[in-house]
């Protein structure tokens, strides 16, 4: 795992997550974690202190890419033939109309 809020420099005041009572203390108590596998697809991690939510705690966002990929179903399959039938007359004949529908 990487924490992901450690990965990026930023100013200190996107960095710290929590403020105590009274606005003494600031401390960074708050992290995103991911797999180190996919570390490198994080762009940007920080978080937002002027965010009005009603908490002590800040948010904290991360960017990242996404590469989507298609899945196995939606690829083409390629057509495996087999050499015995071809040198049969009727599966030679089948592998002809094939042929000929492909080129329409």
């Amino acid at each position: 795992m990487a924490i992901v809020n450690t990965l990026f420099k930023q100013p200190a005041r996107r960095l710290y997550t929590w403020k105590s009572p009274g606005d003494v203390r600031r401390n960074q108590i708050d992290y995103i974690l991911m797999s180190s596998r996919f570390k490198n697809s994080a762009i940007n991690c920080r978080t937002y202190p002027g965010a009005d939510i009603g908490s002590d705690h800040n948010p904290v966002t991360m960017q990242m890419t996404v590469k989507l990929k298609i899945p196995h179903s939606k690829q083409t399959k390629t057509v495996k033939y087999c050499a015995k039938l071809l040198r049969l007359q009727e599966g030679a004949e089948k592998y002809a109309v094939l042929l000929s529908k492909e080129q329409i």
